[in-house]
């Protein structure tokens, strides 16, 4: 076995490069000395590992010869084994230039090793451009953790300062802010709770429902998947705009229902009427017979108004850039509606249907009081439903009451306090209706206790967000309708109880 020895002073002669990667020149880097080796009658191979002192003060390579079918020419041997010198060479200044530490020059060398013990015999170009790209990539890494540890101070590889990475996340997040929409799954949130409200059976404002939405979600914002909005005051903004128009839209629907249960085709009785939208704007269709009844009187209410003013249904439907009172945002809708009566455009202020229900609520507490329970209430709601039942004495085809040909759209307050009776052919099944309100209500209870309930909801994932314990909590917002402490149709409160007498239909 021989072994050369290489002084570290083989290169002190070099040209250097601190600022760049350019190498110097290998030939200016090989000593003299190295010529004599061309003596050596054998070929010669590296097997062990290349090694370098903790001062870098020399590089040894030990090289042991092996078998060959022929042997090589003192120029080919010169040439073999200058090329281990040359490599070492450049791996030291790889080290150097990248500014490497002592165990990625390690890596370096292992990778070395390793390339030129593999059988395959590749070539010295090809395993130095491997080296190279190590070096590269460790060098990379370097400039990376010297750009996140050094914080303020700016290296010169284009490294960044801490307050420009700051910068760089806060427009990152304004960005996102600027893209970010309002789930689908939350829009249908709004939605449920919009419709719940608009159906509360003490409900009389129904204009300042987007300030209840907004509180009922404000309030428990995890409950209603919300606590990734509230604190942010773009999405604030984007979720204000969603519950103005579900809230618009759940109107329009209300509207719609109320105008085909009356007029039209699909006009029905004051019992079908409460089971379908039971069933349709609560997520929890279940309730007892009380509930039932606060539900039904609401309806009746409701059902006179709009047969007392028939010419509100020519208006056209409401539109979502109409902004409520306290709204500052607005969002156009996002699909077109049939405009009827006096085509588009905006109502005036007061003009539209539920300012005018609003306004009809207002003035019956004025007139007869907060309590449902005095003589003017019960008075007034028993002849509400006298007159509807005259409507609608059919508890299975919807019928009109025709006087002269057209339909009898005389106020409620000018008819007589008796109606004809229901007619002497009706059975006793529909006599036994008569004690729990409208004929044909008990009929259709088993239904509104059990029937279907609007799909569009996804009651698994959100479980319990409905009480309706919560109508008569006292935490509602104010309406024309708050002052009526002792209507309780979901059970006793802290008034009287509401007289249930009210809706069965008192004997001509």
């Amino acid at each position: 076995m021989m072994s050369l020895q290489y002084s570290s002073q083989l290169g002190s002669s070099s040209t250097t490069s601190t600022a760049g990667y350019t190498l110097p020149p290998l030939t200016s880097m090989m000593s003299a000395s190295l010529g004599q080796a061309g003596r050596v009658q054998s070929v010669t191979t590296p097997t062990t590992p290349l090694s370098r002192n903790d001062n870098r003060s020399s590089a040894r390579l030990d090289v042991t010869a092996r078998p060959s079918a022929s042997v090589p020419s003192p120029a080919q041997g010169t040439e073999t084994q200058r090329q281990p010198s040359r490599s070492t060479l450049l791996i030291e200044n790889f080290v150097t230039t990248f500014r490497l530490s002592s165990n990625q020059a390690k890596e370096l060398y292992g990778l070395y090793e390793v390339a030129t013990s593999l059988p395959g015999d590749l070539s010295m170009a090809d395993i130095m451009s491997r080296v190279y790209s190590l070096a590269c990539l460790l060098a990379s890494e370097n400039r990376v953790l010297r750009a996140i540890s050094a914080g303020s101070s700016a290296a010169d590889q284009g490294e960044i300062s801490g307050g420009e990475l700051k910068r760089i996340v806060l427009d990152i997040k304004t960005m996102l802010d600027d893209c970010w929409k309002v789930t689908n799954q939350q829009k249908t949130i709004v939605r449920r709770v919009a419709k719940e409200q608009i159906y509360k059976a003490t409900r009389t404002s129904f204009k300042s429902m987007f300030a209840d939405v907004n509180r009922i979600l404000r309030g428990k914002p995890e409950l209603y998947r919300m606590n990734n909005i509230y604190g942010h005051a773009q999405r604030e903004k984007l979720l204000s705009s969603v519950i103005k128009t579900q809230v618009s839209a759940v109107r329009n629907t209300f509207r719609s229902d109320i105008r085909d249960s009356v007029v039209g085709k699909k006009a029905c009785s004051l019992d079908e009427f409460t089971v379908a939208c039971s069933t349709k704007y609560l997520a929890d269709a279940v309730m007892t017979p009380a509930q039932n009844q606060g539900y039904t009187v609401h309806n009746v209410l409701l059902r006179r108004f709009a047969w007392e003013n028939t010419e509100l249904f020519k208006l056209p439907e409401e539109s979502t850039d109409n902004v409520e009172s306290g709204d500052e945002e607005h969002e156009p809708s996002s699909h077109k509606r049939k405009k009827i009566g006096r085509g588009g455009g905006r109502i005036a202020v007061g003009e539209d249907f539920w300012s005018k229900v609003d306004t009809w609520f207002e003035k019956g507490v004025e007139l007869r009081g907060a309590d449902l329970t005095s003589s003017e209430w019960q008075r007034f709601i028993n002849e509400s439903l006298e007159a509807d039942n005259a409507r609608y004495h059919s508890r299975l085809l919807p019928h009109q009451l025709q006087v002269g040909g057209t339909l009898n759209n005389t106020s409620i307050e000018e008819t007589p306090t008796t109606e004809t009776s229901a007619p002497s052919s009706q059975n006793s099944s529909q006599q036994e209706d008569s004690t729990m309100g409208p004929p044909g209500l008990s009929s259709h209870l088993h239904l509104f206790l059990h029937g279907p309930v609007d799909d569009s909801f996804d009651h698994n994932t959100f479980q319990g967000h409905h009480n309706h314990a919560d109508d008569w909590d006292g935490t509602q917002a104010p309406s024309q309708f708050s002052p009526i402490t002792d209507y309780h149709p979901t059970g006793p409160a802290l008034g009287a109880h509401l007289n249930v007498g009210h809706l069965t239909s008192p004997s001509p």
